[in-house]
């Protein structure tokens, strides 16, 4: 496994900056972070479950390393049955609050760092599965929590914006070429409020 210093010095192996002093260590690391944070939010290759009980507003506080939701289920009052609110966008979510309606299947949106319920689903237990950010590589030991063989992607990014500092336009696209390859689309603002209902789509690799 290449840890964070290994992971820095192969980004410089390939520049011309070998006394780092245009080229910064900060700032290899600030790409190299940069990048495994890329890579989880295309990838969705970091998941984890937070569980708990919804407030008395019937909200659910997101979790500070929250990227997108995948699955989101709150406890009824019959014993031992879940339901999972259909996430939908704020036009959808107000025009039923607003008016006080009743839809036919609880409602849900993201909004303010929150998860809001309508009807509120108050005190009840939920449990939400996410994607979630990766821990940052802060000393040299440290080792990114995606995959091994992803590693390299981490050390291409960084490569192609030193290269691109460098005034290396050619070899940093290259770099970048290289870190893209097969990539999937980059997530947008919509990927973490996904409005409209829960899906799931089986994934038979990191980049399909």
């Amino acid at each position: 496994m290449s840890g964070y210093l290994e992971l820095t010095d192969r980004v410089f192996a390939v520049l011309r900056d070998s006394e780092r002093v245009f080229v910064l260590e900060t700032e290899v690391g600030e790409w190299l972070n940069e990048a495994q944070l890329d890579v989880v939010a295309r990838t969705g290759i970091l998941k984890k479950t937070d569980t708990g009980t919804t407030t008395s507003l019937g909200t659910v506080a997101l979790p500070t390393d929250f990227i997108r939701e995948t699955a989101f289920s709150v406890a009824t009052t019959t014993a031992n049955v879940n339901e999972s609110p259909e996430l939908t966008n704020d036009e959808i979510f107000l025009s039923w609050k607003n008016a006080a309606a009743t839809p036919s299947n609880t409602l849900a949106r993201i909004f303010n760092e929150n998860i809001e319920t309508y009807p509120a689903v108050v005190s009840k237990a939920y449990s939400l599965e996410y994607i979630r950010k990766p821990l940052a590589l802060v000393v040299g030991t440290d080792v990114p929590e995606i995959p091994e063989e992803l590693h390299i992607r981490l050390v291409n990014y960084a490569r192609a914006q030193a290269k691109w500092k460098e005034g290396e336009q050619g070899e940093g696209d290259r770099y970048w070429a290289l870190y893209m390859e097969g990539m999937p689309t980059a997530p947008t603002a919509q990927y973490r409020t996904r409005p409209g209902p829960f899906s799931f789509i089986p994934e038979s690799s990191y980049w399909e």
